[in-house]
């Protein structure tokens, strides 16, 4: 079927259709529609309100600050065990 210059929502019946000889529709005494050009769907994600990016980056941002926190604490207590080593 060409499709050069049909319009997005244009119907294809049937009777637009050359069927070969030995085919035959199994609908008989009417004209009907085969198919309809569709525009391409897209399905985009939903925005998240400006409120919900700004909680979420601050919460990304505490958590960065408790690993921190952690590292620190881990380092501190090496530290000391080194040391206690060494008495």
């Amino acid at each position: 079927m060409d499709l050069d210059g049909v319009d997005i929502g244009e119907s294809f019946k049937i009777s637009s259709v050359k069927l070969e000889s030995d085919v035959v529709p199994t609908i008989q005494g009417r004209d009907f529609v085969i198919a309809t050009l569709a525009a391409p769907t897209v399905m985009k994600e939903p925005e998240k309100p400006a409120e919900a990016e700004a909680a979420d980056g601050a919460a990304a941002e505490g958590a960065a600050a408790e690993g921190a926190t952690a590292e620190g604490d881990k380092k501190e207590g090496e530290d000391k065990k080194a040391a206690e080593e060494k008495k």
